[in-house]
């Protein structure tokens, strides 16, 4: 499994190291750089973005799409449009994830399998995977954590239910 230390989980996941990734933008557009961004984009938010920077009026293929214009968050640093992401509805394996601003809701992921936090490669013979380790082995349950973006799921508030 893949590891995106120091964020649960990996690939195939859908906790916040199996869902979240790095991106770059370099633009001499951008007005309010350098920085980091840890705004909601999702990438769907990339095709009415670029139409936007092409001259696109995107009010016009709203209701056709999921994604939004995220330039202004992009180049100036304003407060993203998206407020939620859905992760994935998977019928066959039955697991889900929707992220709504800073929390998410996550079904099922442990049903199928073990996640953990996954300490980085170079770490493993200095940390034992058990000082990461948070895996509730329930059948089926619910998980609602605040994500916080510094330190991953690790600091969060949860809420397990039958």
């Amino acid at each position: 499994m893949g590891c995106n230390y120091p964020f649960r989980g990996g690939k195939d996941t859908l906790w916040e190291g199996g869902v979240r990734g790095v991106g770059f933008v370099y633009s001499k557009l951008i007005k309010k750089k350098p920085r980091v961004s840890y705004d909601l984009i999702d990438v769907t938010d990339w095709m009415p973005t670029f139409y936007h920077l092409a001259g696109g009026d995107v009010t016009s293929i709203k209701r056709n799409i999921d994604g939004l214009n995220v330039w202004e968050t992009i180049a100036e640093g304003k407060p993203s449009p998206r407020k939620e992401v859905l992760h994935n509805i998977d019928p066959m394996r039955k697991f889900a994830a929707i992220r709504n601003e800073r929390y998410k809701l996550v079904v099922n992921q442990d049903a199928d399998y073990e996640t953990t936090w996954h300490p980085r490669y170079i770490l493993c013979r200095e940390l034992t995977c058990k000082k990461f380790s948070f895996c509730v082995s329930l059948r089926s349950w619910r998980h609602v954590g605040r994500v916080r973006e510094e330190t991953g799921e690790r600091n969060k508030i949860s809420i397990l239910l039958r």
